[in-house]
């Protein structure tokens, strides 16, 4: 949703690093659980690294309801429990060096088992400017309570 009326929607996403040998074992893995393959509007794709994109997207039924909303309907004069559908889907981008996932809704659950979980921090090294970094180190007198801040001044945009 907008924050003001004059910005841009914002929405959730998280970018995952896989080995291109289990982009097909990650696929599979998604058709299990009922995602299915949608096809793209190919005009608008632009590919200039020879990348492939699978859109593959979910939405199935909650048959078992969330378990804090029949909790609260048993504490409630309202029913409050509702046929709901559970929205997941993963843009798997891939070429022939690299494999990258883009998960929205729950696909972020189906990622952990493949994901190279040192992606982010390669990225975040990438990002920060270690020039620009200022540790505070505040340690209690008379007591062994010791913490560290670190502030991060700068950084770089991702192209």
């Amino acid at each position: 949703m907008p924050r003001k009326k004059d910005e841009k929607p914002t929405y959730d996403y998280n970018i995952y690093q896989i080995p291109v040998d289990k982009t097909d074992e990650f696929k599979t893995f998604l058709e299990e659980r009922k995602f299915e393959e949608i096809p793209l509007k190919q005009e608008l794709i632009k590919n200039p690294e020879g990348f492939t994109y699978t859109l593959m997207f979910c939405d199935k039924d909650n048959q078992k309801g969330s378990p804090w909303v029949k909790l609260l309907s048993s504490c409630s004069e309202w029913d409050l429990i509702q046929q709901l559908k559970i929205y997941g889907a993963a843009l798997i981008c891939k070429n022939s060096a690299t494999c990258f996932i883009v998960s929205y809704g729950n696909a972020h659950f189906y990622v952990s088992n493949y994901c190279d979980y040192n992606f982010g921090i390669s990225v975040a090294e990438r990002l920060v400017n270690l020039e620009s970094v200022r540790a505070q180190q505040n340690v209690s007198h008379g007591s062994k309570l010791s913490k560290m801040h670190m502030d991060y001044f700068g950084g770089a945009f991702l192209s």
